[in-house]
């Protein structure tokens, strides 16, 4: 299969973007080098540009000059064998305009950067041997043990995941970055911006979750990684922009649309591999020759991972759901066992997430500390070694010195049985296959549809709605502009019986038609003020209706719970809820 059009349409976002920044930088505006373990929201609702300092690794790996910049490291003094993709960009400095990628990293303003290490701590100084430049550093706190699957307790109750005291530290430290930016840039930090950035980034992060899921369900694997990981990464470098959301929205789409077709990028997959750590952007071929040679497949990175599990925030102040955002991004970006790994199977598969997560052991070789230069499961390492010294083949290459080993105690690989399923299991006794203590799912789906119905149309009947007219306008107040046959669709009627529905409606003035400018014989529907005014009457028994189907469920419970509906419509070819 070609490259994901989602990928191809990332990258070339990104060199536009930077030549942008470039020009704009050489008008004399300022911008920030910021590491990926720092919080670069702030700066997205200042409005103050960035470069993610292993964005730019990335590129100078890429374009086989990470030797060259590490031998400017060199001459200038500092180790070229420790934080190396971390240095890369301080070493690219010194490549001739020829020689620098893409014409070269503009001179920063500012360097961000959390303190992961004392190296870390000097490779960020270094850059204030220019005068000009201004370095920031945020503390590193020691992790705590979650208390629960921090999985699913970080995205709304941080506390419980990385403790209040750190989150506090972090959140002070988020207001001192704002002081040092409007000193010195004369620019004023808005609160309600940052909201919007947040709110964006969740939007982002939930439509990567549901990638990631989309792909560790299917069977087999549609895509590569050495595609979804620049499908990832480039918008994850523009959270908080409009473009990084709906990057992420064009990303799962296509996914879906592969799952459904039943793409798959080998021909017999036998293994599903995770590549632990940064990518191997050196030499990307190496996951397609595990795929040739042995019909191994890596099927999960770090990239899509993390987007889907550890950047999710929800909470009422935005400086403080930062601070829970970035105040473990370590502990969880380096940990494999704490990543949200999936169990393989075939029908019936089980997300492998439970008991309490382990901190994951160094191994003498395979898994290398991302930090120091090293890569993942299957390691990445010097990276003025990565072009051709991988070698999938029987011995897994030379190991520590920069070649690749895959070792399936570290990496998780688990073998997937032709036809990909596992064993089936024998039902319980007092069970039958597809149902549980005599019922079956479809028949306890419908008794609570039946359940809401009743209980709807006691509250609409109040108002004189039945409860199709309800849900039209529900529709209509989240998607203003349907025609009615597309209504019909999303209110789960015929479009005969819409027709009947609307102009009821129309008649009482709780919704109007217009006529689409661009189809003159289309028209268009949206609810009234006066619809919108009786459904914010009638919201808080609408509400309370949801909240007693739950109350026996924990938060938990009931995110787990609006997942599993959202797969199981999507399997039955329903598409993704609106």
């Amino acid at each position: 299969m070609t490259r994901l059009a989602s990928a191809s349409a990332a990258l070339a976002y990104q060199r536009a973007w930077f030549t942008q920044l470039r020009e704009a930088t050489a008008g004399g505006e300022d911008f920030a080098l910021v590491n990926a373990d720092a919080p670069q929201e702030i700066l997205r609702a200042m409005g103050i540009p960035y470069v993610v300092n292993q964005w730019w690794a990335s590129i100078v790996t890429a374009k086989q000059v990470a030797g060259d910049s590490l031998e400017a490291v060199a001459r200038s003094g500092y180790p070229d064998d420790s934080r190396q993709y971390d240095v890369l960009a301080l070493g690219s400095r010194s490549l001739s305009a020829d020689a620098a990628p893409w014409g070269g990293l503009p001179k920063p303003r500012f360097v961000i950067a959390e303190l992961s290490g004392d190296a870390t701590g000097k490779v960020f100084e270094a850059w204030t041997d220019d005068s000009e430049t201004e370095f920031f550093p945020y503390e590193r706190t020691a992790a705590v043990t979650p208390s629960g699957p921090w999985w699913e307790l970080a995205p709304r109750r941080w506390e419980h995941v990385f403790g209040r005291e750190r989150i506090e530290l972090m959140a002070a430290e988020n207001r001192l970055l704002i002081e040092f930016l409007e000193e010195r840039t004369g620019r004023t930090f808005e609160p309600a911006r940052l909201v919007e950035v947040m709110d964006l980034i969740n939007e982002q992060e939930e439509l990567n979750r549901q990638t990631r899921d989309l792909i560790a369900a299917a069977r087999p694997t549609p895509v590569r990684v050495s595609d979804t990981i620049p499908a990832v990464m480039i918008p994850q470098w523009h959270r908080g922009s409009e473009w990084g959301r709906d990057a992420a929205g064009a990303l799962r789409d296509e996914v879906a649309g592969l799952v459904s077709s039943g793409a798959s990028v080998a021909q017999d997959e036998r293994l599903r591999l995770m590549w632990v750590g940064r990518g191997l952007w050196g030499d990307t071929s190496v996951y397609r020759r595990f795929e040739d040679e042995f019909g191994a497949v890596f099927v999960w990175s770090m990239y899509l991972a993390i987007a889907a599990d550890g950047y999710i925030r929800y909470g009422d102040d935005p400086i403080e759901a930062l601070a829970a955002r970035f105040v473990g991004i370590t502990d969880l970006l380096y940990a494999p066992a704490r990543a949200a790994v999936v169990r393989q199977g075939g029908q019936g598969s089980r997300r492998g997430r439970r008991g309490a997560p382990r901190r994951r052991r160094r191994p003498r070789c395979g898994l290398h500390h991302p930090g120091s230069g090293g890569g993942g499961g299957a390691r990445a390492g010097d990276p003025r070694q990565q072009r051709g010294s991988a070698d999938p083949r029987s011995g897994g290459g030379r190991g520590c010195d920069g070649a690749l080993r895959v070792d399936p105690r570290v990496v998780g690989v688990r073998a997937v049985p032709a036809g990909g399923s596992e064993p089936a299991r024998r039902p319980a006794d007092g069970q039958r296959d597809g149902a549980a203590g005599g019922v079956t799912l479809l028949y306890l789906i419908k008794q609570v549809e039946l359940a809401i119905r009743a209980r709807l149309e006691a509250e609409t009947r109040g108002v004189g709605l039945t409860v199709v007219q309800y849900t039209a306008m529900t529709v209509l107040e989240r998607r203003p502009g349907l025609t009615s046959a597309e209504l019909a669709k999303n209110s789960f009627v015929r479009a005969q019986s819409m027709a009947t529905v609307t102009a009821e409606l129309e008649e009482r003035e709780l919704i109007s038609r217009r006529v689409d400018p661009a189809h003159h014989r289309h028209l268009l529907l949206s609810v009234t003020p006066a619809g919108l005014a009786l459904l914010d009457r009638l919201r808080p028994a609408v509400d309370w209706i949801e909240e007693q189907m739950v109350s026996a469920l924990s938060e938990t419970d009931v995110e787990r719970l609006r997942r599993t509906l959202q797969y199981c419509r999507f399997s039955l070819g329903g598409g993704w809820p609106h």
